[in-house]
Order: structure tokens, then C-alpha cells, then sequence
């Protein structure tokens, strides 16, 4: 009874509007309810990046742990193993060997990161989904540019990872001292996460920070300009030469004593 009663007074109220419409001359078609339906207007790579957001935090990580070990092993490790002090001695440049033990970490990390961008290049060919691997745009062009995009990242932390474990002692000293820079990092690509669509200009000049904001641009498509790279190779040169500027100085302090 009570459905039928509630069917009645719809029915009423609907010929009650339509009279009135008509009344002023409206149709009654403006009754019809409007069928609204959602439309994303993205590109096809923008959306794929809701799929390869965490990829340049993954590529970032392996540079950061490929330069790690090396970096460590090369300065506390040595002086653990009383290698370090002999090798000052020597007659060469105190610079050349700070350049090369700091090449020779900038190498293993980015060894690590070439491997890490190799994993995900088969990841679309496995893919079984038609849809999903037409969302999952990365190439041979995308590894290249992540790869050339952590140069500067990588030779600033390797910098800064040798000159904070050049003071400790011990290889386990050496890891302490280097957890907060290895946690700020892990921690920058979250505000990107967090906040899509936040970025701003000021983040290409934080370490981390910029990259990710670059790699994010280069899942999207959007060329990469020489004023949003800039800022990050300044800041990767800034790290490098005074991270190198404090190895030296820990050297020279080392044969003193």
C-alpha cells in the first residue's frame, strides 16, 4: 500500500512540474535527469605514471646503496684495516687519491642503478594485460635518461657519504653517521607521492627531491628542459666538491698525526 501510494504522489508531483514548465513555457524534456559521466582527459603516459610513480625512488635507493658499501669500505674500512694510513703516505696527490677512491664509488653506484633500470625494462613484456602494459611506458629512452639524471645525484652523495665516514673509525661507526643522509633521501620522493601534483621549483634544488621530480616528467613525456636539469647538477657539483674538499682535509689531518 505504502509503495503504491509513494508511486502515486511521484506521479503527481511529475505531472504537477510538467504543467507548470509548460505554463511558462519550458518543455518537459528539462525534466530528464542529466547523465553525467567521468572522462580522464590525461595523456596516456600521465596515466601511466599512477603505475611507475615509485620507479624513480626504486632507481634513486640503488644509486644511494650502490655508492654506500664502496664509500664506507674505501675510507672507515680501510682505516679499520690500518690500509688507509699506509696509502697516505705514498708520494701521490693527496687529490688524486681522493679522486680516485671517489670515482671509484660514484662507479658502483651507478653499476647499481644501470642494473636496476635493466630489471624494469622486461616488466612490460610480462605483463598479460593488454591495458596494463599499454600503461607501462618504459624504454630503452626512459632507462637512459634515469640513468644520465642520477649522475649529479650520485657523485654529490658519494662525495658526502666519504667525507661523513672518512671521520669515524670503524666500518659500523661509519654506518651511523651515514643514516641520517640515507633516510633523507629514502624520505624525499614521499612528498611527491603524497601530494601529486604539488611540485614546485624550489624542489628541483633539493637532492633527491629534483630528480625524482625530473624522472616523474619523463614517465609523463614532457621534455626535460635545460633550466629544470641545472639546478640539479649545480647542487650534485656543490655536494661533490665540498664532500671531496672535507676528504682531503681528513687525509692531510690523518698523516699529520
Amino acid at each position: 500500500m505504502s509503495r503504491a501510494l509513494g508511486r502515486l504522489l511521484q506521479g503527481f508531483s511529475s505531472e504537477r512540474a510538467t504543467l507548470t514548465l509548460a505554463m511558462r513555457g519550458i518543455g518537459a524534456q528539462q525534466l530528464r535527469p542529466i547523465d553525467v559521466q567521468e572522462r580522464d582527459l590525461a595523456s596516456m603516459q600521465a596515466r601511466s605514471t599512477r603505475l611507475t610513480q615509485m620507479l624513480p625512488m626504486f632507481i634513486m635507493m640503488a644509486v644511494l646503496y650502490g655508492a654506500l658499501t664502496a664509500a664506507l669500505d674505501s675510507t672507515a674500512g680501510e682505516r679499520e684495516r690500518g690500509s688507509l694510513e699506509p696509502l697516505l703516505v705514498n708520494p701521490a696527490p693527496h687529490s688524486a687519491i681522493v679522486a680516485g677512491k671517489w670515482a671509484a664509488v660514484l662507479m658502483a653506484g651507478l653499476l647499481v642503478a644501470v642494473l636496476s633500470n635493466l630489471s624494469f625494462l622486461p616488466g612490460q613484456w610480462l605483463m598479460r594485460s593488454d591495458a596494463l602494459a599499454a600503461m607501462f611506458q618504459f624504454g630503452w629512452g626512459e632507462a637512459l635518461r634515469f640513468l644520465l639524471l642520477q649522475i649529479p645525484l650520485g657523485a654529490g652523495l658519494s662525495a658526502v657519504l666519504m667525507a661523513l665516514a672518512i671521520r669515524t673509525k670503524t666500518f659500523k661507526e661509519a654506518q651511523a653517521s651515514t643514516t641520517l643522509v640515507i633516510t633523507a633521501i629514502a624520505l624525499t620522493p614521499m612528498v611527491a607521492i603524497v601530494n601529486p601534483g604539488g611540485e614546485a621549483s624550489w624542489h628541483l634544488w633539493v637532492p633527491g627531491l629534483g630528480q625524482n621530480q625530473l624522472m616523474m616528467q619523463v614517465l609523463k613525456g614532457e621534455p626535460l628542459t635545460f633550466a629544470k636539469v641545472m639546478p640539479t647538477v649545480i647542487v650534485g657539483a656543490a655536494l661533490t666538491f665540498g664532500g671531496l674538499a672535507l676528504v682531503a682535509r681528513s687525509m692531510r689531518a690523518a698523516v699529520a698525526r
